[in-house]
This record gives C-alpha cells, sequence and structure tokens, in this order.
C-alpha cells in the first residue's frame, strides 16, 4: 500500500494517454472506477483536449467501458468558457477551435466573431486545439495578435497522444504564432495551472488533502498536482518515463510512479 493514496476520497484522471490512447482503452481503467465508487469515493476526469465537449467525452468513456456520471468531465475549454464568461462586459471573441468548443463559448454566453477576410476587432483572440484550422482562420488570428488583441490559449500541450505517435497540439500553433505574430499568450488556462483543479474541487466539495491527480505528463498533470499541493500518480503509459519522472524537477515530480492504472485498484485499501 502507498502511503497516502488510499486515503484520498476524491480520484481525478487526465484522460489521453491515462484511461485511453486515441479509441483504444488502457486495461484497469474500468476496474479502478467501479472499485473507488463501491468505497463511496468519487472519480472525475480533466483534459487539457479542448477539441470535444464534456459530453462527448462522457459518451467516449461509456463507449470504451468506462463508467462516468454526468457532469464529471472538465476540460480546458469548460474552464476557458467560464472565466471569460464571468467577465463585464463579456468579451467578443475570435475563435480558434472545433466547433464543440465553439458550442461550449456559446451556450456561456459570449459572442463569436467569424474571421471572414479579417473581421471585425474581436476583445480576445482564443486558441484551443483545432483539428478543423483554417489558413483563414489563422490568418485572422495573427492579424488581430500583432494589433495588440488580448491572447488566451485553452492549453500549452505540443502534441496529443494517439495509438503509435502523436499529433499537433495547441502548443505547436502557439509556437507557429509566436514565430509569425511575435506573440505568445497572455494567458494559457489548462493544466499545469492550479486553476484546473479548482475548479473541479470546488464542484465536488473537496479538499485539496482529501484528493489524488493521476495523469501521464510531468509538465502539466504532475505539475499541476504539484502547484496545487495535491498528491499525484504518474502512469507511464503515455509520454513520460520512469527516467523522465527520476530526472524531474522537484515541481514535476511525482508522489507514486506506476505502469499504468491498471496497478491502482490494489492500492485503494
Amino acid at each position: 500500500m502507498t502511503p497516502g493514496f488510499a486515503a484520498k476520497r476524491l480520484f481525478v484522471f487526465d484522460l489521453d494517454g491515462t484511461l485511453y490512447l486515441g479509441d483504444r482503452p488502457i486495461p484497469g481503467g474500468a476496474d479502478f472506477v467501479r472499485a473507488a465508487e463501491a468505497g463511496e469515493r468519487s472519480v472525475t476526469f480533466v483534459t487539457n483536449n479542448s477539441s470535444r465537449s464534456p459530453g462527448s467525452y462522457e459518451a467516449k468513456l461509456a463507449r470504451l467501458g468506462i463508467p462516468v456520471r454526468p457532469g464529471r468531465v472538465y476540460t480546458s475549454g469548460t474552464l476557458t468558457a467560464q472565466l471569460l464568461a464571468a467577465r463585464e462586459p463579456r468579451p467578443r471573441v475570435l475563435l480558434l477551435g472545433t466547433p464543440d468548443l465553439a458550442g461550449q463559448m456559446a451556450e456561456a454566453g459570449l459572442a463569436l466573431l467569424a474571421p471572414g477576410e479579417i473581421g471585425d476587432r474581436p476583445d480576445v483572440v482564443v486558441l484551443g486545439f483545432d483539428q478543423t484550422l483554417t489558413y483563414d482562420r489563422l490568418r485572422a488570428a495573427d492579424h488581430w495578435l500583432r494589433a495588440g488583441v488580448e491572447y488566451v490559449a485553452t492549453h500549452p500541450d505540443r502534441v496529443c497522444p494517439i495509438p503509435g505517435g502523436s499529433i499537433p497540439d495547441t502548443g505547436s500553433m502557439i509556437e507557429l504564432l509566436a514565430a509569425s505574430a511575435g506573440r505568445r499568450p497572455d494567458l494559457v488556462v489548462g493544466k499545469p495551472s492550479p486553476a484546473m483543479l479548482d475548479l473541479v474541487l470546488e464542484a465536488e466539495g473537496a479538499t485539496r488533502a482529501d484528493t489524488a491527480m493521476i495523469g501521464d505528463r510531468l509538465s502539466t498533470d504532475i505539475a499541476m498536482a504539484r502547484a496545487a499541493g495535491v498528491f499525484s500518480v504518474l502512469v507511464l503509459t503515455g509520454e513520460a518515463t520512469r527516467a523522465d519522472a527520476e530526472a524531474a524537477p522537484a515541481g514535476q515530480r511525482p508522489d507514486l510512479v506506476v505502469e499504468s492504472v491498471a496497478e491502482l485498484t490494489d492500492r485503494l485499501s
């Protein structure tokens, strides 16, 4: 038994690389969720991937056989929409994002500007993980960033893991716009910002002492947990290796390293 882990009441899971790779579930995830909830503990899910809505992730988890209760998935897109919608007046947004992310922004009451050739001046440019990215939207973002418009990115991940490799993620687009517009985001919302965990803890009514964060990336999952003072677990099914964990700086050093989520069920008691 690992000291600390068995006493936790809320388990916060990353998704990509932790519970699944692409459309392939990582063995042991469903067993852990069932065992934890049978023991009257809570399981939630967080992801920096802003390309899909929480509902889309709920459906995917269910399809992969991983039990999930409604309202237990939090994305960097969720948090970005909430933070912007809390402003008065609500900003007009030029979004580089998928239709799912656009839907979340609209549901939060934010006005989205179509880029057109260049379009009207937005109050903020938001960059998300956009697998529907077009050159027109990139050109419009570049134009307004050069003009000094506020710049927010949903998360910093440079790649998104998929079976057999990875694909470019928002962090790579940050580098592209840094090269073209000479700007980096004024705010990066998702992991490793502890605001992501604060959102979950507030919604779940949990304390940091009661919580464990499980993920596959040192620079996002583990760094966020460390910054928030939450117990951290690194799984080796995604980006990081055991050697990476051993060489990590103090702010990215996990409390526990396991080969995969399959090792965690026995550590609940």
